[in-house]
Protein backbone atom coordinates (compact mmCIF):
# COMPACT_ATOMS: atom_id res chain seq x y z
CA UNK A 1 0.00 0.00 0.00
CA UNK A 2 2.80 2.36 0.85
CA UNK A 3 4.49 1.59 -2.45
CA UNK A 4 1.24 2.36 -4.32
CA UNK A 5 0.90 5.69 -2.47
CA UNK A 6 4.48 6.67 -3.32
CA UNK A 7 4.00 5.79 -6.98
CA UNK A 8 0.63 7.58 -7.10
CA UNK A 9 2.10 10.77 -5.59
CA UNK A 10 4.98 10.68 -8.08
CA UNK A 11 2.52 10.16 -10.96
CA UNK A 12 0.37 13.08 -9.74
CA UNK A 13 -2.77 11.05 -8.87
CA UNK A 14 -5.46 13.02 -6.99
CA UNK A 15 -5.44 12.58 -3.18
CA UNK A 16 -9.12 11.50 -3.14
CA UNK A 17 -8.37 8.69 -5.59
CA UNK A 18 -5.39 7.57 -3.50
CA UNK A 19 -7.55 7.58 -0.36
CA UNK A 20 -10.32 5.57 -2.04
CA UNK A 21 -7.85 3.06 -3.45
CA UNK A 22 -6.17 2.68 -0.06
CA UNK A 23 -9.57 2.05 1.60
CA UNK A 24 -10.32 -0.61 -1.01
CA UNK A 25 -6.95 -2.28 -0.40
CA UNK A 26 -7.53 -2.28 3.38
CA UNK A 27 -10.97 -3.86 2.91
CA UNK A 28 -9.48 -6.56 0.69
CA UNK A 29 -6.80 -7.39 3.26
CA UNK A 30 -9.38 -7.46 6.09
CA UNK A 31 -11.61 -9.84 4.11
CA UNK A 32 -8.63 -12.11 3.50
CA UNK A 33 -7.72 -12.13 7.21
CA UNK A 34 -11.31 -12.94 8.27
CA UNK A 35 -11.53 -15.75 5.69
CA UNK A 36 -8.24 -17.17 6.95
CA UNK A 37 -9.52 -17.12 10.55
CA UNK A 38 -12.74 -18.87 9.50
CA UNK A 39 -10.83 -21.58 7.66
CA UNK A 40 -8.58 -22.10 10.67
CA UNK A 41 -11.58 -22.48 13.02
CA UNK A 42 -13.26 -24.94 10.64
CA UNK A 43 -10.06 -26.97 10.28
CA UNK A 44 -9.68 -27.17 14.07
CA UNK A 45 -13.29 -28.34 14.44
CA UNK A 46 -12.82 -30.92 11.70
CA UNK A 47 -9.62 -32.21 13.28
CA UNK A 48 -11.37 -32.50 16.64
CA UNK A 49 -14.19 -34.54 15.08
CA UNK A 50 -11.78 -36.79 13.23
CA UNK A 51 -9.74 -37.40 16.38
CA UNK A 52 -12.73 -39.09 17.99
CA UNK A 53 -13.44 -39.28 21.70
CA UNK A 54 -10.54 -38.68 24.04
CA UNK A 55 -11.30 -41.88 25.99
CA UNK A 56 -13.11 -44.99 24.81
CA UNK A 57 -16.40 -45.70 26.57
CA UNK A 58 -16.13 -48.23 29.40
CA UNK A 59 -16.87 -51.82 28.41
CA UNK A 60 -19.98 -53.29 29.90
CA UNK A 61 -19.94 -56.85 31.18
CA UNK A 62 -22.60 -58.67 29.19
CA UNK A 63 -23.49 -61.04 32.04
CA UNK A 64 -23.82 -58.26 34.59
CA UNK A 65 -27.18 -57.61 36.14
CA UNK A 66 -28.72 -54.23 35.79
CA UNK A 67 -28.87 -52.27 39.02
CA UNK A 68 -32.16 -52.19 40.86
CA UNK A 69 -33.98 -48.91 41.24
CA UNK A 70 -32.77 -47.03 44.27
CA UNK A 71 -36.16 -47.35 46.00
CA UNK A 72 -36.13 -51.16 45.88
CA UNK A 73 -32.84 -51.30 47.79
CA UNK A 74 -34.23 -49.41 50.77
CA UNK A 75 -36.02 -51.27 53.52
CA UNK A 76 -38.42 -48.36 53.89
CA UNK A 77 -39.48 -48.58 50.26
CA UNK A 78 -43.07 -49.76 49.87
CA UNK A 79 -42.07 -51.84 46.85
CA UNK A 80 -39.67 -53.90 48.94
CA UNK A 81 -42.17 -54.62 51.75
CA UNK A 82 -44.40 -57.68 51.73
CA UNK A 83 -48.08 -57.05 51.30
CA UNK A 84 -49.88 -56.40 54.58
CA UNK A 85 -52.87 -58.41 55.50
CA UNK A 86 -55.42 -56.40 57.40
CA UNK A 87 -57.03 -58.17 60.34
CA UNK A 88 -60.64 -59.04 59.86
CA UNK A 89 -63.21 -58.56 62.57
CA UNK A 90 -64.81 -61.72 64.00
Amino acid sequence: MKEYEREAHVDGVDAKVIKATRADMVNTVNKYVSMKKEVTVRAAARDELLAGPSQPPPKRDEGARRPQPSCARLSSCPASQPARVLPTEP
